[in-house]
């Protein structure tokens, strides 16, 4: 970040410099590196929803669109 203060020199904060102990808490990345770097080599990995779980959705959706539809008051949903 550059700072252009009036009447005073030019100021470059950089991430990970010492400016304030409240700015180095929240810095995770060593200086001069991107915000992203650390989330680039994650070893996290996402559990997304895969076909099964869209077959036992779909299979629920068209089980309460048949209840809506027919007199009974209970039915039973097969997945």
């Amino acid at each position: 970040m550059i700072l252009k203060w009036l009447k005073e020199p030019i100021q470059i904060l950089r991430t990970g410099g010492n400016h304030t102990s409240l700015s180095l808490a929240n810095i995770r990345t060593p200086m001069g590196h991107p915000e992203g770097y650390l989330d680039a080599a994650s070893p996290h990995t996402f559990d997304y929803p895969g076909i099964n779980d869209g077959v036992h959705g779909m299979a629920i959706i068209e089980g309460l669109v048949e209840n809506h539809q027919s007199d009974e008051k209970w039915l039973t949903i097969n997945n």
